[in-house]
């Protein structure tokens, strides 16, 4: 999941010239990906470094857009709706830096963190246009054949 913010300070529109707040532009993106990745391995015991490189296929699933208004300690939705003009497929590259950690000859287990950021520019149905990233850590457990 994607989420960004964008924020407008002053003076919320159509209110009184006492009250000041925030508007609060919230664009929300849930995608799936498929990784494509290269992996460097530094060690031959149990416990080895690992490096990724590579590409993601990401597919969008859902996306929504939501607009608050924040003013006199109180918060009011004004708008929330589902996007339909965002594109459905983007590109990421990829890496990653962890530990792979042996169990057995077949059996290992991963931590990797990594970070993956978008080729492609994001249109999202303004005039607003945003590069998606995203940042986490992979866990996992390996079998080999």
């Amino acid at each position: 999941m994607h989420q960004y913010y964008g924020d407008t300070n002053g003076g919320v529109s159509g209110s009184p010239v006492d009250r000041h707040g925030h508007t609060y532009f919230i664009f929300n993106y849930h995608q799936f990906g498929f990784a494509f990745e290269l992996n460097a391995f530094v060690g031959k015991r149990k416990l080895r470094m690992i490096a990724s490189a590579g590409l993601v296929a990401n597919f969008l699933a859902d996306e929504s857009t939501t607009i608050k208004l924040s003013y006199d300690e109180s918060e009011e939705v004004v708008y929330s709706s589902q996007l339909e003009e965002a594109e459905s497929f983007n590109l990421s590259a990829l890496i990653s830096l962890g530990a792979d950690y042996a169990l057995s000859q077949r059996v290992s287990f991963r931590a990797e963190p990594s970070f993956r950021y978008g080729l492609e520019k994001m249109c999202i149905g303004t005039p607003i246009t945003a590069y998606l990233w995203n940042a986490g850590i992979n866990l996992g457990c390996y079998f080999r054949l």
